[in-house]
């Protein structure tokens, strides 16, 4: 094993749209994912960071199902709840979350 030590962070919202512009149908391997961006490299954390809607009781099943997976996998989750303004839902939070821990 290399010696170089590596995190991963990755923005949870930002991944989920870009793939989903790509192609509705497309799904990531977050399994493989870890383990191509770590490589041989020693693995000290991969990072995820998302948002929820609290008021969504129809995807919140969903969404813990696959937080939970995720830190079985060894991730550390991060989630932000969604935030209304002007009638509108928005992230808050994530962006500032991923740099504070990017700089720890």
């Amino acid at each position: 094993m290399n010696s170089e030590r590596v995190m991963i962070f990755i923005d949870g919202s930002n991944l989920f749209h870009a793939c989903k512009s790509f192609d509705q149908d497309f799904k990531i391997d977050y399994i493989n994912l870890r383990d191509v961006l770590a490589g041989d490299r020693y693995l000290i954390r991969p990072y995820f960071y998302a948002s929820f809607d609290p008021s969504d009781l129809k995807n919140a099943d969903r969404q813990k199902k696959f937080f939970r997976f995720l830190r079985s996998q060894g991730y550390e989750v991060i989630e932000k709840p969604l935030r209304m303004r002007g009638g509108r839902k928005f992230e808050k939070g994530v962006d500032v979350a991923l740099m504070t821990d990017m700089l720890l």
